[in-house]
């Protein structure tokens, strides 16, 4: 869907055991040091900051476009 560069670098969050909540889709939050250095602002902490944010309606969604859709509701309401 996106560029492939992007997925070099974000990584699904993979829990070592398991959770109630491994059947959800979570992005894992890089080293401290790089948060550090590059801030909040940085693409690689920011993703996943926001994904993990979301309701569990809007990650539900298979359809691309209601996808779209609910995610601007959900940003600007």
């Amino acid at each position: 869907m996106g560029p492939d560069y992007f997925s070099n670098l974000i990584t699904k969050y993979t829990p070592s055991r398991c959770l109630r909540s491994s059947s959800e889709i979570f992005l894992s939050h890089p080293l401290i040091s790089m948060t550090k250095f590059y801030g909040d602002r940085y693409f690689t902490v920011s993703v996943p900051e926001v994904w993990n944010s979301l309701p569990a309606k809007v990650l539900s969604l298979t359809n691309l476009n209601h996808f779209k859709k609910y995610l601007k509701t959900y940003f600007f309401k």
